[in-house]
C-alpha cells in the first residue's frame, strides 16, 4: 500500500527546483543548448538560367547556352567560327612544327593568319574577297571570314579547317624553298596533299568526327577548277579529281607522297 503524505511532500519538492532550474536559465547569459543556430550556409545557390553550368553572374551569354565544340575555356556563348578557326590554327601550327622538328628542320609560323569582311592590304596587295590565300611577301594567312562562314553553315566544320590546312601548306612549301619553283597547278595539288598529310595526323588523334573527311572532300569538289581549264593557265588549281587524289595520297602516304612529282597525276 503506498503512502499518500510522502508523495505529496515530494511532488512538491521536484516541483520548486524545476522553478528555480527554469530560473536560472532565463537569468543566464548564455543561449541555451536547444536555441543554438545551426553553422551558417557556406554556399549560395547561382542562378544558371540557360542551364549550361555556367553561372550567370559570369555568363557572358546567360539566354544562349555554352556548347564547347571548339574550345575548352567555357564562356557561357556558343562557339563561334572564331574558335573553330583558332582550333584549327592551333593544331595545324602544332602539327607542322613538331614534323619540321623531328626532321631536323627549322619552322618559322605564320606571321599572322587574319580574317577580313571586307577588302584589305597584305603584303600581296589587296585582299580578294571570298578567298583564303598564302602571301609569300609577308608570310601570312589571309581569309575572307564570310567565305569561310559561308562553308561552315553548308558543309561543315572540318570544311573550314581544311581550307586552313591548304593555305598552310603553302607556307610548308615556303619553308622548304619549292613555293615558287613549280608550276602553279603543281603547288596548288601539292598544298592539298600536304593538308592530306596534318588531315591523316589529327585522326591518329581521334580529333576528327565522322564524316569530317567527307567534309573536305565536299570542300575540294567546290573550289576545283571547271573541266575546260587549261592545266597550266596561271591560276589554276586543278579538276577537282586531281585535288582530291592529291588530298588522298597525303593522308595515305604522308610527306612522302607530296613530295614525289605530282605531273604524272595531271592529265
Amino acid at each position: 500500500m503506498s503512502r499518500p503524505g510522502l508523495i505529496r511532500s515530494s511532488l512538491v519538492a521536484l516541483f520548486a527546483l524545476a522553478i528555480l532550474c527554469l530560473a536560472a536559465a532565463c537569468g543566464s547569459d548564455k543561449t541555451p543548448a536547444s536555441a543554438t543556430a545551426g553553422p551558417a550556409p557556406t554556399s549560395v545557390y547561382k542562378l544558371d538560367s540557360d542551364h549550361d553550368g555556367v553561372p550567370d553572374n559570369v555568363d557572358q551569354c546567360p539566354d544562349q547556352a555554352e556548347d564547347n565544340r571548339w574550345s575548352d575555356t567555357p564562356d557561357g556563348c556558343p562557339d563561334t567560327i572564331v574558335d573553330l578557326i583558332n582550333l584549327s590554327v592551333a593544331d595545324i601550327g602544332d602539327f607542322w612544327q613538331r614534323t619540321f622538328y623531328e626532321n631536323g628542320a627549322t619552322y618559322r609560323p605564320p606571321s599572322q593568319v587574319l580574317g577580313y569582311t571586307s577588302p584589305i592590304k597584305t603584303g600581296c596587295g589587296p585582299a580578294e574577297m571570298e578567298n583564303a590565300f598564302y602571301c609569300s611577301l609577308d608570310r601570312g594567312i589571309y581569309y575572307d571570314s564570310t567565305f569561310l562562314q559561308s562553308y561552315l553553315d553548308n558543309t561543315g566544320d572540318f570544311a573550314v579547317a581544311f581550307i586552313i590546312a591548304h593555305e598552310w601548306g603553302h607556307l610548308v612549301q615556303d619553308l622548304i624553298g619549292t613555293l615558287h619553283n613549280q608550276a602553279n597547278i603543281d603547288k596548288e595539288l601539292q598544298a592539298d596533299c600536304l593538308a592530306g598529310v596534318w588531315t591523316a595526323d589529327a585522326d591518329s588523334r581521334q580529333i576528327l568526327e565522322a564524316g569530317d573527311i567527307t567534309e573536305a572532300i565536299i570542300a575540294l569538289l567546290s573550289v576545283g577548277d571547271p573541266l575546260d581549264t587549261p592545266m597550266f593557265a596561271p591560276d589554276a588549281h586543278g579538276t577537282p579529281g586531281l585535288r582530291i587524289d592529291a588530298f588522298d595520297r597525303g593522308e595515305l602516304q604522308g610527306l612522302d607522297g607530296c613530295f614525289q612529282s605530282l605531273r604524272s597525276s595531271v592529265r
